[in-house]
């Protein structure tokens, strides 16, 4: 792209602030008082209806909790695939500065508000760098407010441009100047201002006023993937402040739902809101239609006083209370009953059907309805568990193409940049790791997320998956042993094989005679055994080494208990 291209960048960002103010914003700051319980704040009503006392239901919450729960793994992490079988060597290198760089940078945490943002706004930025302090990759979210993107793109990779927005105060533009990064005319022409209004999140000016704590610089960030440049600008100046090469694309965009028009996405909430609203309204005409069946007493004023009738009306209950009759009238002439307002008899019926259609067109909200009834048992919680994953299924597999998106640029920067060795441990694993930056380089590979599976995770299914397992490995000629009991081990945590299994020479010990026997006679005891323990049969299944003991059986070889 041409020089005189990229001047027409300021008119550009331009047109998506406005037309982002006066679309956008409006309905996420909507969803975003819907969620936060305050469905009614900033509605414009009637001069009838402003009269109601109101009332919501807030269904935007649970479907909210529903998502984080259940589409985000407790640990995500990446396998790394080689693509070069040279590379197969360093293949665990890099599977595990990666994975240490997802759990450093609280991966999780920022996937859990992106998918917060896709599911309130529609779609879920997020950003990829490098961090020179911990020498490390890091991925953060990005408020879909800030970003701005190529409209004309359906898909994801067919964007042409990408624009952040982003606030810098006056110490830290200064440094940017002083490192040479932003030249000096950017502070002489550019004055700090107020922390912009449309980039707040809903209408709330008390926290408005928080953020003027101090001036702020806003500086438009553009990502020319046509170019192959990156420019950056201030509100004020058609001229960039900075001007480089786009060395690799530091976004991605998660969406759940396709708009028909551009790869934004849509928020469910969105498409939630028009039964929200409905229900709410019938609430609230319902809620002032009970506050009419008070009873309240009317009376005649010209038949009895203003002080008599307070008296009568405030007697407490159980009282007796004189009341005088004018001669020729009735005691209900008096006093009488205000009239009380039907409730509506297909109120109820209108309400079930609002909560039904919210759950038909939302996934996440029928996902989270009643779903555990009738699980007596935690395995019987799992198994559900994972049936509300297979429906949530095409949700979750947009998340790990996130993630594997993610690792991929993390692993990427780390081969770039890192430049110190780095002891690790991740979550789940015992052992420390050295991983050396040299290692990386040149390895070309691709990364695959770790299925999360509740059942897989849980130990009561694990346990009666192995106990059914047992009878078909036990004994079969063509599982290795003690690899399988390795492995068993490990998995419930009883210990390292190490020390629970024998060595093949313990096993050779084990199977050959005892000294001095003739040739041909039974092998000796086990490796360890206490005098006078019997033989161990080599040949005896996994499980039948030794015979059933009954309470109260003599230990072998040994005293009594």
């Amino acid at each position: 792209m041409s020089s005189t291209a990229t001047s027409n960048w300021p008119t550009i960002i331009d047109r998506h602030v406005a037309a982002f103010k006066s679309g956008e914003k409006k309905a996420w700051d909507r969803n975003l008082q819907t969620f936060l319980g305050n469905y009614w704040a900033g509605t414009t009503v009637g001069e009838s209806e402003a009269q109601l006392i109101k009332t919501s239901t807030n269904f935007v919450l649970p479907l909210v909790e529903t998502a984080l729960s259940n589409l985000i793994p407790p640990n995500p992490q990446v396998t790394l695939n080689a693509r070069r079988a040279a590379d197969r060597e360093q293949m665990d290198q890099g599977q595990v500065i990666t994975n240490y760089a997802l759990q450093r940078g609280k991966w999780r945490k920022e996937l859990g508000v992106a998918v917060y943002n896709t599911i309130l706004c529609g779609r879920g930025p997020v950003k990829t760098t490098f961090d020179f302090d911990t020498d490390l990759p890091i991925t953060r979210f990005i408020d879909p407010r800030n970003y701005f993107f190529d409209k004309t793109a359906q898909r994801f990779d067919d964007m042409k441009y990408e624009i952040e927005v982003t606030l810098l105060s006056k110490r830290q533009m200064q440094r940017k100047v002083d490192e040479g990064v932003y030249p000096t005319w950017a502070v002489e022409r550019q004055s700090a201002e107020t922390y912009p209004t449309w980039l707040v999140p809903g209408d709330r000016k008390e926290i408005n006023s928080l953020r003027d704590y101090q001036q702020w610089f806003m500086v438009y960030e553009v990502y020319d993937r046509e170019a192959g440049k990156v420019f950056h600008y201030l509100p004020s100046d058609k001229r960039p402040i900075l001007e480089d090469d786009l060395i690799f694309r530091p976004y991605d965009l998660l969406t759940f739902t396709f708009n028909g028009t551009d790869c934004g996405g849509v928020s469910e909430v969105s498409l939630i809101m028009p039964n929200q609203e409905e229900y709410n309204w019938t609430e609230t005409f319902l809620l002032n239609n009970l506050r009419y069946n008070v009873p309240v007493e009317y009376y005649n004023a010209k038949m009895t006083s203003t002080d008599k009738q307070n008296a009568q009306l405030s007697a407490p209950l159980g009282s007796r209370v004189p009341v005088n009759v004018p001669e020729g009238r009735s005691l209900p002439e008096m006093f009488y009953n205000r009239p009380q307002p039907m409730v509506p008899p297909m109120a109820q019926e209108m309400l079930s059907r609002k909560r039904e259609g919210i759950s038909y067109v939302s996934a996440l909200s029928d996902s989270q309805r009643g779903q555990t009834i009738g699980a007596k048992t935690a395995t019987e919680m799992e198994w559900i568990k994972q049936q509300i994953r297979d429906r949530l299924g095409p949700r979750i597999a947009e998340i790990d193409a996130l993630t594997e998106s993610v690792a991929t640029k993390q692993f990427f920067l780390a081969q770039r940049f890192m430049r110190e060795e780095k002891v690790v441990q991740l979550i789940g694993d015992k052992e420390w790791r050295t991983v050396n930056p040299f290692t990386l380089e040149g390895v070309n590979a691709t990364f695959d997320v770790v299925p999360y599976n509740p059942l897989k995770v849980n130990a009561a299914v694990r346990i009666e998956t192995l106990r059914n397992l047992l009878p078909v490995v036990t004994g079969n000629p063509y599982v290795k042993q003690r690899a399988f009991l390795a492995a068993i081990f490990k998995d419930v945590e009883m210990g390292s094989p190490e020390d629970l299994l024998y060595t093949d020479e313990e096993v050779a010990a084990r199977q050959a005679p005892p000294p001095g026997a003739p040739p041909g006679a039974p092998p000796g005891a086990p490796p360890g055994a206490p005098p006078g323990a019997p033989p161990m049969n080599p040949s005896a299944p996994l499980g039948e080494e030794m015979p059933p003991m009954a309470p109260g059986d003599p230990l072998p070889g040994g005293p009594q208990p």
